[in-house]
């Protein structure tokens, strides 16, 4: 199915505004949430004690969820901190993504959550290199440049990040810091879509 023009830039226009980003690659996902046993609880948690970063984010997100512990944001937010501090870039950037997005009472900080997309990014994790590239386009918490987005998107998507194909797509759509080149966006788009970046498949 072709994309018609009009959806076409629907979607560029929809693609930095904010919405989350789609779930990423096992290669990037989050530490796993399959129920805890209290033993692997207290382990993590003497293992972050001892400054292993990797952790404390896998603590956090058991307390995020509620998965073997209770469900505390407060307890996520200073683990994910803890694991950032403690130099795991995945921490870094899920803690950049809830202030990117804001969570219950935690309200949306858009300069905090690019600082920390932006450490992440700088510890290999390609989630805050993502983040930090739309933060970059769509100028939150950062002044626009969409100059030094394109080479994060294209690098991630030759990884194989679909949804970074996708947002590149969106950008030769609309000719934003790039050449306006439609077949090379559709052929980015279907690249994403065939990727499981569902934003970027086509719509009826």
């Amino acid at each position: 199915m072709r994309r018609a023009p009009a959806v076409l830039a629907l979607m560029a226009g929809a693609a930095f505004a904010g919405e989350p980003a789609p779930p990423a690659p096992p290669s990037q996902s989050a530490p796993s949430s399959a129920p805890a046993k209290s033993e692997d609880v207290e382990a993590q948690r003497k293992a972050c004690d001892a400054k292993q970063g990797k952790a404390c984010t896998a603590l956090a997100v058991r307390y995020l969820g509620g998965n073997g512990v209770a469900a505390d944001e407060k307890r996520a937010l200073e683990l994910f901190d803890r694991a950032c501090t403690a130099g795991d870039g995945a921490g870094c950037s899920m803690l950049g993504a809830i202030f990117n997005r804001g969570r219950g009472a935690i309200a949306p900080d858009y300069a905090r959550s690019y600082k920390l997309s932006k450490r992440g990014c700088e510890l290999g994790d390609d989630n805050g290199c993502y983040d930090q590239a739309c933060d970059l386009v769509a100028a939150r918490g950062i002044e626009k440049s969409t100059a030094l987005a394109v080479p994060a998107f294209e690098r991630l998507c030759k990884k194989g990040l679909a949804q970074a194909c996708g947002s590149l797509g969106m950008l030769y759509y609309v000719g934003d810091g790039v050449k306006r080149d439609p077949q090379r966006a559709t052929e980015l788009l279907d690249q994403a879509c065939k990727g499981g970046d569902v934003r970027s498949c086509p719509r009826d």
